[in-house]
């Protein structure tokens, strides 16, 4: 694609926000909290498992909002002699843009940086031995190990009013660490405005 129509979209996008702020809407306040759980899954093992999230969106215009997160997400797989389980945290700093907003719906997307905490654990039966990078774990053992990493996200959804200063908000999340954990995330959850 051309970098050329890219750059017109973008400069439709930024020049339709004055028009949009003549409107004034009670939609967008200073402040929201979003909380919500998700169905995630983790190419670090590919697996599905389930997420809960809470982020804090401080808005410097109509337009823009600066975030902090805080997440956390489950797999475990219990099938062929192995049980293993996957457990990670993360705090993540980030900025969003706000393009489309009015009374009832908005569309987001922004991305950040983030800080991860990965556990990672296997478990094999009598018959049965398993290789995670590096590392054999051997018939009738376990094995457990903790990474941190730093990495990136990228963000995009939307959110329609449920009622004054609630709404309820979808979003599809991917992120990726230093450590190559990637995951992708499917999130519904609810955003209170102060």
């Amino acid at each position: 694609m051309n970098s050329k129509y890219i750059l017109s979209f973008l400069f439709l996008i930024i020049a339709a926000m004055p028009l949009q702020a003549q409107k004034k809407s009670s939609y967008i306040h200073p402040q929201q909290v979003k909380s919500g759980i998700g169905i995630t899954f983790t190419g670090t093992g590919d697996m599905m498992g389930t997420s809960l999230f809470t982020e804090y969106h401080y808005f410097l215009n109509n337009y823009a909002s600066l975030s902090s997160a805080l997440s956390f997400k489950f797999f475990k797989d219990d099938s062929d002699g192995l049980l293993i389980n996957e457990h990670m945290k993360d705090v993540e700093l980030g900025a969003y843009l706000h393009p489309l907003h009015g009374d009832d719906f908005s569309f987001f997307f922004g991305g950040g940086v983030m800080l991860r905490e990965f556990y990672f654990s296997v478990a094999t039966d009598p018959v049965t031995n398993y290789q995670f990078d590096d590392t054999y774990v051997p018939t009738a053992s376990s094995y457990s190990t903790t990474q941190y990493g730093i990495g990136y996200s990228v963000c995009a959804g939307f959110s329609f009013k449920l009622k004054q200063d609630i709404d309820f908000t979808f979003q599809e999340k991917l992120q990726n660490d230093t450590n190559g954990n990637i995951t992708w995330d499917s999130q519904i959850g609810v955003i209170f405005s102060f």
